[in-house]
């Protein structure tokens, strides 16, 4: 009895039952899990045997790449040297058991890459390396690469488990939204073994969306997955870039854009998607392209190029030439080739807007004492005082450069009238700060409140209400000021 137990254990132990064998089992399948290889190309090994810490896979017999394992699945690059045909035996070795099984390698075999394992969108890049995605999107006539696999050979020949930047000697077809695309090349990629990027330009015409890719070479036709494609350039606002007032607003209704000025165009798809904006540094000179995106602007038929701070998908910030003449202004930004349909906006002799520590044309305004510290709650403005007051659109200088930074110049032939609490201040200056587009205003704080002031200056301070108009009558924004009898730590009342 002592002899049968022990049989029994050794059996289920070496994979028998007293009923027979459990063979073990193999399964290969492409990365799409379905049943198309190519030399070179990457499959997944599933087996039903434990296959320890190194397990071998052959392909035909030569030995393929393993790319990664677990348990139970190997991930493998076929021999970039297997043989063509049907009945291409794969075997799979590991704990002293084995198993095959039987596949067709055909010379193409391509497979697009998911973004993620059981996605349904494709692998694809931006130039920047950034990935492609609906929150970034390839936009028409950019040139971006996707992932896929199966591509067939490459000059030079990278060996099996290699990698480099050798290109296909077939170039493959894409196709998107059921259009052709033009291809560039297709490179065995640095990221992986076995892994190509396909690099080609989407379509002008292409409709935004996810639309449907899929590629061809040879006469293989891989699956098919989504591409997340961007609109054309698009213009919703252009507004000064402190106030942010809107055009035709009640108590606004003749504002518009200052020769000069900083302004800000709002709208979707106008610079390389995804990027963020990056302030440039006018001390040398800001581009009149930047991040792919550029500005035309035509008033009574004259076309100037603004030079611009900053440009993303959604905003671009530039500076109005100052020689723009006064009138209906049409605008348009390209981008990558495609130019957005053209908007209109007033160009007005003055129009100023405050900068506001909100970044939204209201609330507490940036304003700076003579040592260039904020004017703050905590160091409010105090009577008497001489600050400083930022913002754009005083006006035309052509003395200066509107895209060099060059130094502080006085603006004088401008009438600037600036309030606090419904009372003018004294204005002791007034110009280009020597930044592009950037203004700074000069006032002095009077001895004591006005009788249009809230009682401020008795136990406390409070915000105070700043506004300015210019020759032409524009107001500005409207913004606060922290303003104490002695300046220093005080709490506006709420």
């Amino acid at each position: 009895m002592k002899r049968a137990r022990l049989c029994i254990v050794f059996a289920l132990l070496a994979g028998f039952s007293l009923h027979g064998q459990v063979a073990p089992s193999l399964v290969v399948q492409d990365i799409a899990g379905g049943t198309s290889f190519a030399p070179g190309s990457l499959a997944e090994v599933d087996a039903s045997f434990y296959l320890g810490t190194s397990p071998t896979v052959t392909v035909a017999g030569q030995n393929a790449y393993v790319v990664s394992f677990n348990t139970d699945q190997i991930e493998i690059q076929i021999p970039v040297t297997a043989p063509i045909g049907a009945n291409i035996t794969v075997a799979a070795a590991g704990w002293e058991q084995s198993a095959s099984f039987p596949i067709t390698v055909s010379q193409y075999a391509p497979i697009l890459m998911p973004q993620a394992v059981g996605a349904s969108t494709v692998s694809a890049w931006h130039s920047d390396a950034s990935p492609v995605s609906p929150a970034a999107p390839a936009m028409p006539n950019e040139t971006i690469n996707m992932y896929a696999v199966g591509l067939g050979p490459t000059t030079p020949v990278i060996p099996t488990g290699g990698t480099g930047n050798a290109q296909t000697t077939t170039v493959p077809s894409v196709t998107l939204a059921s259009k052709q695309v033009t291809v560039w090349h297709a490179t065995l990629g640095m990221a992986s073994a076995g892994v190509y990027q396909v690099y080609f330009t989407v379509p002008a015409n292409i409709p935004s969306g996810n639309q449907n890719v899929s590629m061809s070479i040879g006469a293989g036709t891989s699956n098919a997955l989504t591409l997340a494609v961007g609109p054309n350039p698009a213009i919703s606002a252009v507004l000064n870039n402190y106030s942010f007032i809107l055009p035709g607003t009640p108590d606004y209704a003749n504002y518009g854009i200052a020769p000069g000025s900083i302004f800000s165009i709002f709208g979707s798809g106008m610079a390389t998607p995804g990027v963020q904006p990056v302030l440039q540094d006018s001390t040398n000179g800001l581009p009149l392209t930047l991040n792919g995106a550029s500005i035309a602007i035509t008033v009574a038929g004259i076309t100037s190029y603004p030079a611009l701070y900053f440009a993303s998908a959604t905003q671009i910030a530039a500076v109005l030439p100052s020689n723009t003449p006064p009138g209906t202004a049409t605008i348009t930004v390209t981008y990558n080739e495609m130019t957005s349909a053209p908007a209109t906006f007033q160009v007005v002799p003055s129009a100023l807007g405050f900068a506001t520590m909100s970044e939204n044309g209201i609330g507490e305004m940036i304003a700076t004492d003579a040592n260039y510290n904020l004017i703050s709650p905590t160091n409010s403005a105090a009577t008497s005082q001489i600050i400083t007051l930022w913002g754009s659109g005083l006006g035309a200088d052509i003395a200066v450069s509107d895209t060099t930074y060059v130094g502080p110049h006085q603006i004088t032939n401008i009438p600037l009238t600036v309030y606090v609490g419904g009372s003018p201040l004294q204005v002791v200056w007034a110009g280009r700060s020597g930044y592009p587009g950037l203004d700074q205003i000069n006032v002095q704080l009077p001895a004591q409140s006005s009788p249009e002031w809230d009682p401020v200056f008795i136990g406390g301070c409070a915000a105070q209400l700043i506004a300015a108009s210019g020759s032409n009558n524009v107001p500005s924004n409207t913004v606060t000021l922290p303003v104490g009898s002695a300046g220093g730590a005080c709490i506006p009342p709420s």
